[in-house]
């Protein structure tokens, strides 16, 4: 199991985190993980079982987990991440009253 990414972004002046971890050789996935005021707000998992024999295995997913957490990112930007539309607007109601 790889050690995993994590990245604070801002976006429309509101800070995201995106996290991305290794399942392991038990549960062969990539799994990056979008959070907003600390709920998940969209995931996005990938599975490599088809690739668990490979020569340098860690060098490739490690590669593969870079590039999701990356393209999740681009993904969210250009709206093409599907929210979890009722926590996102629970959310930002919260932090309004907060505020």
């Amino acid at each position: 199991m790889l050690t995993g990414y994590n990245t604070d972004f801002k976006f429309q002046g509101k800070i995201y985190h995106i996290q991305t971890e290794d399942g392991g050789l038990g549960s062969p996935n990539i799994t990056s993980l979008l959070y907003y005021g600390g709920a998940i707000i969209g995931s996005k998992k990938t599975s490599y079982a088809d690739i668990v024999k490979a020569d340098c295995l860690d060098e490739v997913v490690r590669e593969l987990m870079m590039e999701q957490h990356k393209q999740v990112i681009r993904d969210f930007m250009q709206g093409k991440i599907d929210l979890q539309k009722q926590e996102h607007d629970a959310l930002e109601a919260k932090t309004a009253l907060a505020a």
